[in-house]
């Protein structure tokens, strides 16, 4: 009996996954009642464990905002990630490495694949509307902090959600753990069975202030309905 229960409630957390907001909404809320009724968490049901995943990029050098925004997302997901240049003359290209559970990482790899494409299309529209106008050292100047403005758009917006959902649910009854105790699991795991020397990034940019703040807004006016309901699903780990 307890199997068909997991096996239900595992096809309702599948389903909050769809680009549905009130179908993926309604799945949603049935598997926690499910989950608290027959005191099940969701490593009960999906049996998680903690991996990593190297996620090689089609670069030799990882241009900032990619870093920038891997970074913000690693951090909404609940996961830890660090990444490696590559090298031209060995043709080795860069790669990220993101590790936290399972539901986790496969979150941050649909969430990065998703607004990496987003930032491309509105960048590229950025450069068409001001294409012309400025020299091509001011424009490559202007596109930066715009990419750079759009990147924390779209981290405000969905920070806010993540803090919406976690407010409007009840910890006691749910058993949520938040994103952040969860990337912090995963980053003791991954210091735990790696040696590798760590090197924090201190690079700084100069950014137009006034791009910078219309790329903002371009990002928080996007529409990320989809990555907004695939977030949802990974706020019921145990």
């Amino acid at each position: 009996m307890k199997d068909k229960i997991k096996e239900k409630i595992e096809k309702l957390l599948n389903l909050s996954l769809s680009s549905n907001i009130h179908e993926a909404s309604s799945a949603l809320n049935k598997a926690m009642e499910l989950m608290y009724k027959y005191n099940l968490t969701e490593e009960d049901v999906k049996r998680q464990s903690i991996i990593t995943k190297h996620i090689m990029c089609d670069y030799y050098r990882l241009p900032r905002w990619l870093i920038s925004l891997n970074s913000r997302l690693s951090n909404l997901s609940g996961c830890f990630c660090i990444y490696q240049n590559g090298n031209k003359t060995l043709k080795i290209k860069s790669k990220f490495q993101i590790t936290g559970k399972e539901s986790d990482v496969q979150n941050f790899v649909y969430l990065s694949e998703f607004l990496t494409r987003k930032c491309e299309i509105k960048t590229k529209e950025f450069i068409d509307d001001i294409s012309g106008i400025f020299s091509k050292k001011e424009t490559t100047f202007k596109v930066k902090s715009f990419r750079y403005g759009f990147i924390n758009g779209i981290y405000i917006k969905l920070k806010k959600e993540q803090e919406t959902f976690f407010m409007n649910s009840n910890p006691d009854k749910y058993s949520l753990i938040s994103v952040d105790a969860r990337a912090k699991e995963a980053e003791k795991y991954f210091m735990e069975n790696n040696d590798i020397k760590i090197t924090m990034d201190k690079h700084s940019i100069t950014i137009d202030e006034n791009m910078l703040f219309y790329g903002q807004k371009t990002g928080e006016n996007t529409n990320i309905n989809q990555a907004v309901n695939k977030q949802k699903y990974i706020y019921l780990l145990n």
